[in-house]
């Protein structure tokens, strides 16, 4: 028996047998499948060499030899085959190569990622060094915003160009029957309050003058269409519900990103009656805070309906700050000019039959020009009837 650990390693791995009139016995794990425990076991796994103490060995059997599964240490079979097994785990490492490629690749990737994030907070660190000096900022952030502006409205300082209200009056002009002074005043209000925060104006006249029609012509030639914006009140049981319907949609356009901030809005809040000249001027003073606290350029087109002229005595409660344009009374001859501008939008041929009887259906002293389109639309259909029948 040995008496310690650092004998046991010599012998193994050491060529010489020992010159000490000692005698030593190792026993080996044969590839038979046995039981039995050795007093050392070599671990044919590729795990490390485990030594065991010696236990208590088991008598062998019948016919057996007590030194048929034993062998010599100084035989050299023990070293080779533990050269045997060490070989074997060597080519099972290279047999589990992709695992090997894998994790290499694995750390290439986070080397890779370490590297651009240096390399980031070295430009990070650059761009903070230079932005901290007032004219490049300036002159960074000024690029910058000329880049988004081009980007997303696609024309360079969209929001701060100088407003512009020569389409809109080019528009009106073409498309708005018989109210030169309405226009004329409108544009105005808009060139004279245009380095103002907030103005408004009031649209009144009968029925079917065009004024629904000028603030529609006004929204979709506004100068930044994005920030338009229409309310209408509903059917509600009580003001008070209908104003803090207005709050909201109010808050709705300041939550906005960026859009209430770029260039001017226009608010349109239409279908309005006598009846609620009161609520027009809650609504007209709370525009008029929102603008001056966040700073932003707005005005608001009140439309009242034909019910509501500026005769009306109820107009002498409406706020002063409100700019009064009145739309004037229409006659024959701009019923006629608005049969054709219709027709003419419809591809229609009007002949003088169909519009002396469109113009005979309507009484423009109550209805205006309101009615136009349906009845051209009815009359027309009916004469093409009518000629087909004939052919």
């Amino acid at each position: 028996k040995m008496s310690t650990d650092s004998d046991v390693m010599s012998l193994l791995f050491d060529d010489q047998v020992p010159s000490k009139d000692k005698h030593y016995e190792f026993g080996f794990a044969l590839p038979s499948p046995s039981n039995v425990v050795q007093p050392m076991d070599v671990d044919s796994s590729g795990g490390p060499l485990q030594l065991q103490s010696p236990a208590k060995q088991a008598e062998p059997g019948p016919g057996e030899h007590p030194g048929e599964k034993r062998q010599r240490l100084n035989d050299g079979q023990v070293k080779r085959k533990i050269r045997k097994l060490m070989a074997e785990e060597s080519g099972q490492g290279h047999q589990g190569g992709g695992l090997i490629v894998g994790e290499s690749w694995f750390r290439q990737l986070i080397g890779l990622r370490l590297v651009l994030v240096c390399a980031s907070a070295v430009v990070m660190a650059v761009g903070v060094g230079l932005l901290t000096d007032d004219n490049v900022r300036k002159d960074f952030y000024k690029r910058y915003k000329r880049q988004y502006e081009l980007l997303l409205y696609g024309a360079e300082d969209y929001c701060s160009q100088q407003l512009d209200f020569s389409n809109v009056t080019r528009a009106l002009e073409a498309q708005l029957v018989g109210q030169r002074d309405a226009i004329e005043h409108v544009s105005r209000i808009f060139y004279e309050n245009r380095h103002q925060l907030y103005s408004s104006l009031a649209l009144l006249g009968p029925v079917g003058v065009g004024k629904s029609l000028m603030a529609k012509i006004v929204a979709e030639n506004f100068q930044w269409r994005s920030n338009v914006h229409r309310f209408t009140l509903s059917v509600s049981p009580s003001p008070d519900q209908q104003y803090i319907r207005f709050q909201q949609f109010l808050q709705s356009i300041r939550s906005a990103p960026l859009e209430p901030r770029c260039g001017d809005n226009l608010l349109i809040v239409d279908f309005l009656d006598s009846q609620d000249i009161p609520m027009v001027n809650k609504m007209d003073q709370r525009i008029a805070l929102v603008a001056s606290k966040d700073a932003t350029r707005i005005t608001t087109i009140f439309v009242f309906q034909g019910t509501l002229s500026q005769d009306n005595p109820s107009l002498r409660i409406l706020n002063g700050t409100i700019e009064k344009v009145l739309l004037r009374q229409l006659d024959e001859g701009d019923l006629e000019r608005c049969v054709r501008q219709e027709a003419a939008g419809l591809g229609y041929s009007v002949e003088e039959r169909l519009l002396r009887t469109v113009m005979d259906s309507m009484d423009v002293q109550r209805s205006g020009c309101k009615a136009v389109l349906a009845k051209l639309g009815f009359y027309w259909q009916q004469e093409q009837q009518q000629q087909q029948n004939l052919n």
